[in-house]
């Protein structure tokens, strides 16, 4: 997998350096001409998530906070509370994001911190995940349960809020995923 991204990333290089000089007339404003990209990755919630969907899912919270903050921006909290049907609250995801990545107990920083430990496992990872945000209203620690379909426990998974709904994601390959080297 290293491999295949590693490829893939001096590809997507070498296409945009085409394009840009392709673009480019050589004069003053070749800087003003440029082709920008914004690849909106669409929010995943699949019945198995683990690193790839909450790093989706995290780029999704981030640029939901970056629509928000400029659609919203400079409305009155008494203005924007009827607009939103009284819940001006439910449209800021920074607790959300500070929990998803923010150092030093961000749930990709204790990821890192496990992937450095002697004898880190999955149910570590996700133990630490639900001990660490146990009073986050963004984080739910998942109980087994047939009838709602739950699968994971406290040592297998974690539910996250996010904006467009909650995510269960579960143990699996956290940690190699993240150790991932060429």
């Amino acid at each position: 997998d290293a491999i295949t991204r590693a490829v893939y990333v001096k590809l997507f290089e070498w296409i945009v350096k085409a394009v840009n000089a392709t673009l480019s007339t050589g004069g003053e404003d070749a800087d003003s001409r440029f082709v920008g990209l914004l690849d909106v990755f669409g929010f995943e919630s699949l019945s198995q998530n683990g690193l790839e969907q909450i790093c989706i899912n995290l780029a999704n919270e981030r640029l939901h906070a970056l629509f928000l903050g400029n659609v919203f921006q400079g409305i009155p909290p008494s203005q924007l509370k009827i607009l939103l049907g009284g819940d001006a609250g439910r449209i800021d995801n920074s607790a959300c994001l500070k929990m998803l990545g923010d150092p030093p107990s961000g749930i990709l920083h204790l990821l890192d911190f496990q992937c450095k430990a002697p004898k880190a496992s999955e149910a570590s990872f996700c133990l630490a995940v639900n001990t660490t945000h146990a009073d986050s209203q963004f984080l739910r620690t998942p109980k087994v349960s047939k009838a709602s379909g739950v699968t994971a426990d406290e040592n297998s998974g974690f539910f996250v809020r996010h904006f467009a709904g909650d995510v269960l994601y579960t143990a699996g390959s956290f940690l190699e995923l993240n150790n991932d080297t060429m």
